[in-house]
């Protein structure tokens, strides 16, 4: 699953295929405050609500 395997497939990839997996994922992306700010895109969004959740 790619969820399970995103960090090991990040990790050992080029930059290049990084900044095509961060646009995958996520938008918005800034940086404000020395902080990086970000959007997950559907359906990464609705996986790490549900992640966070008791249920």
């Amino acid at each position: 699953m790619f969820c399970n395997e995103d960090p090991k497939l990040f990790a050992s990839s080029r930059p290049a295929l990084q900044r095509e997996l961060l646009r995958f994922v996520i938008s918005n992306l800034i940086l404000r405050d020395k902080k990086v700010k970000y959007t997950l895109k559907t359906p990464f969004d609705i996986v790490a609500k549900y992640s966070q959740s008791e249920n």
